[in-house]
């Protein structure tokens, strides 16, 4: 799983890399050692985060790309809301994302979702009023 960024606005979100690259070294090699993209058509999912207006609701997940046999994924968040918040606090918002991609990924390609399930089990991906990411809560990507 590969995060990456792009400003639908001018301006950054101070700690954004810190909590990707804190992110990715719980999340990647959790992922390569269970196997969990065997048998899926793609290699990679490929994660944009879209620094623009919102909360994205859900994640735009496109169709895969063959060629670089990797699955392009986007979401967007609010770029001046986040734009000074701590590297934990968005580790905890990007963390939600990639779950959420990870269990429609496994949804649309049946994968296993016990990979997941064991991922949001192993690491403490809770928010701050300490309720786990996957536990549905309307609203959870609003203030």
């Amino acid at each position: 799983m590969g995060f990456g960024s792009v400003g639908l606005k001018r301006g950054r979100i101070k700690n954004s890399q810190k909590a990707i690259s804190q992110l990715m070294e719980k999340i990647n090699p959790f992922l390569v050692q269970s196997s969990f993209l065997d048998g899926a058509p793609f290699e990679l999912i490929s994660v944009i985060i879209r620094w623009g207006d919102n909360y994205s609701k859900v994640a735009d997940i496109r169709k895969v790309d063959k060629r670089h046999k990797e699955l392009p994924v986007a979401f967007e968040v609010p770029l001046d809301e986040l734009r000074m918040e701590s590297v934990e606090k968005l580790e905890v918002i990007y963390a939600k994302y990639a779950i959420q991609i990870l269990r429609q990924v496994t949804e649309d390609f049946n994968l296993s979702e016990q990979v997941i399930d064991s991922l949001e089990q192993k690491f403490d991906f809770s928010d701050p009023t300490g309720q786990p990411i996957s536990e549905p809560r309307a609203n959870w990507y609003e203030k």
